[in-house]
């Protein structure tokens, strides 16, 4: 039994391996899928697309000199040096030119296209010795930031020659750094133009673009964590979004209104917010949320921050922003790596399936690292992450959205088959009441039809039998008949009263019962006195109660009729000097008293069954002067009639 208990918990565990172990294949299968579709059709086709066959024109003479001011009269008197090209220079804050030349046999019809990338913070270009573009205003301290990055630049026949051709730049840099000189693509204007124009527009236009889809989904998503139960993954996710259309708008932004370091720290901080955000991000995705985890990328980034700061507000250094784009390099690289270890180690130990989102962030995070790897190697890194964030960003967004929405439609099968229960529950319900309500209204018809057979029985019966025993005996005479038919009469009376409707309120039962009984108890010889102090603070009792009290006192005025030997009655309505009470009703005679309670046969019994049924307290106060019957009604909170 033992080995067999033992073979079944390792059959068990070989179960929950292999269930493991599958769940990791899907993953690595979805990451390859991704990885395919990014590099043989996204990028081939959105981020770096193979260029049209153009013809290029050789560069040469490729110098560089610090220039006094941003003049083309300073460019005449520059000392220029040969620099060689694809190598990090330097530059301190102030103004440089790039000095080059090319060769053209023959003016093109369409003049000449110019390619490139000149990475200062604002400049001119000059064609022998002619403006030929820049905007703004590059002289320190008050430049604006409109740079000659990626710009497709059309060069007019009527600025070319036949020749030698030289091409200026003038580049202001507001904040010291290090920065890549390349040479620029120059060829004939329609062919160059058709083969970056995809180029052009993502490096122009589509950044415009990138910034406005990146606020729009920023808001969007804001929307979503305002109303949402759970917000810390929606949170993490709007951070990521509006850091993204912050950083994207840095590079649009030429008229920041910060400027040297102090615009330096701002590109700095959101770029490391923005790169922390990631492995919090994909922690809080998980649903597995490891606070040690969370509070590491807190520090990290706590002390990325504080560094950057030191460097670009407090240390004075020339090579301040070096310092710290080498900070954001090596923190992005820990953040990215993060990212990756956070995955893995949630998809070894978690039986997750959403593995697509999953290779999203994979493939994101493998993206961010490529870039950095090549920063590090060789200062300047491919596009893909720059390019791809966005697309990532929005299929993510979707990929989250569409699961919830999915998750909301179930919620409204939920909420139409709860609806549909609670329908058939409701009719089931009305059903059970009204059989309940017959049940009830049956019970009342006999408990009333037993009543009518006690009273028949206690009244008419005894009468008629009195009556008969004296017909026999032959000893009666005619008045004794006619008094004892004038008992079963007024006995039938009251039996048929009792059966009709007594209204619907307290106040006009006892209205029909002082119309009804008092009349017959006078013409029964009985002097009646009747007061009411209490019509203004009556309970509001339902109709059935109402019919249980005008009973009580019907039976109280029958048993002083036919059993107190007296002549006169008494009945008070006034307010109860007992706080658990609302008001109390007395019934008394001048009768002999109870001189032996069972001549009043069950009537007594039953006057406290009825007033145990309205919670009301019923006594018979019985002495040699007559019997007082005490009937103390309930309050009814909020019931009270006016």
């Amino acid at each position: 039994m033992v080995y067999c208990q033992i073979r079944h918990w390792g059959v068990v565990l070989l179960r929950e391996e292999k269930k493991n172990r599958r769940v990791p294949v899907k993953l690595l299968a979805a990451v390859a899928a991704a990885q395919i579709f990014f590099w043989l059709v996204y990028n081939p086709i959105f981020v770096q697309p193979e260029t049209g066959p153009f013809e290029s024109i050789e560069i040469s003479d490729f110098t560089i000199a610090n220039l006094k001011a941003p003049t083309s009269d300073a460019l005449s008197s520059a000392d220029y040096k040969t620099v060689r090209e694809n190598e990090l220079s330097f530059f301190e804050v102030g103004y440089y030119s790039i000095k080059s030349s090319f060769q053209i046999d023959e003016i093109p019809e369409s003049g000449l296209g110019l390619w490139g990338r000149v990475p200062s913070d604002s400049g001119r270009l000059f064609l022998n010795g002619q403006f030929l573009y820049g905007e703004g205003d590059i002289e320190l301290p008050d430049v604006t930031y409109h740079k000659l990055s990626y710009e497709l630049i059309h060069i007019p026949p009527s600025m070319l020659v036949s020749g030698k051709n030289n091409l200026e730049v003038i580049m202001t840099y507001d904040i010291a750094r290090e920065a890549l000189i390349t040479r620029p693509l120059i060829g004939e204007y329609r062919s160059i133009a058709q083969a970056y124009q995809w180029r052009n527009l993502l490096r122009s236009e589509g950044r415009a673009i990138t910034v406005a889809i990146g606020f729009t989904l920023a808001l969007f998503i804001l929307v979503a964590l305002i109303r949402a139960e759970k917000r810390a993954l929606l949170f993490w996710l709007f951070s990521l979004t509006i850091l993204w259309a912050l950083q994207n708008m840095f590079h649009i932004w030429a008229q920041i209104p910060l400027q040297g370091n102090a615009r330096g720290l701002y590109y700095s901080l959101i770029t490391l917010l923005l790169s922390a955000c990631w492995p919090i991000f994909v922690d809080e995705w998980t649903e597995r949320p490891r606070k040690y985890f969370q509070y590491t990328i807190f520090l990290v980034l706590a002390v990325s921050l504080l560094a950057a700061i030191y460097w670009m507000m407090l240390s004075g250094d020339v090579s301040a922003f070096t310092q710290v784009e080498s900070i954001l390099d090596w923190s992005g690289m820990l953040f990215i790596a993060a990212v990756m270890i956070r995955l893995i180690w949630h998809f070894l130990a978690v039986d997750d399936q959403r593995n697509w989102e999953a290779a999203l962030l994979i493939t994101l995070a493998m993206l961010v690292a490529v870039q950095r790897i090549n920063f590090f190697l060789w200062g300047v890194g491919p596009p893909y992450f720059e390019l791809s964030q966005p697309l990532f960003l929005l299929t993510f967004a979707v990929a989250y959205f569409s699961r919830n929405f999915r998750l909301f439609q179930s919620s409204k099968q939920i909420n139409t088959l709860l609806q549909s229960q609670l329908n058939t529950r409701t009719a089931e319900l009305e059903t059970a009441h009204a059989r309940e309500t017959q049940f009830v209204r049956q019970q009342a018809l006999d408990e009333e039809r037993q009543r009518i057979m006690r009273d028949m029985h206690d009244g008419l019966g005894s009468n008629l039998m009195s009556m008969l025993m004296m017909a026999k005996r032959g000893k009666a005479k005619h008045d004794e008949y006619a008094e004892g038919l004038q008992l079963v009469i007024d006995e039938m009376r009251l039996m048929i009263d009792s059966m009709d409707s007594v209204g619907e309120s307290l106040r006009a039962a006892l209205a029909i019962f002082k119309k009804r009984v008092v009349p017959r108890a006078r013409n029964a010889g009985f002097a009646v006195t009747w007061s009411n102090t209490a019509d203004d603070i009556m309970p509001d009792y339902g109709p059935r109660d109402v019919l249980q009290i005008f009973r009580i006192l019907q039976e109280a005025i029958t048993n002083a009729l036919k059993h107190s030997g007296g002549n006169a009655i008494d009945i008070a309505i006034l307010p109860s000097s007992d706080p658990k009470f609302a008001m109390r009703i007395t019934v008394a005679d001048n009768g002999g008293g109870l001189v032996d309670p069972q001549q009043r046969g069950r009537g007594l019994s039953n006057m406290k069954n009825r007033a145990n049924g309205i919670d009301a307290e019923l006594s018979v106060q019985d002495n040699k002067q007559g019997v007082e019957v005490v009937l103390e009604l309930p309050v009814r909170t909020g019931q009270i009639a006016s």
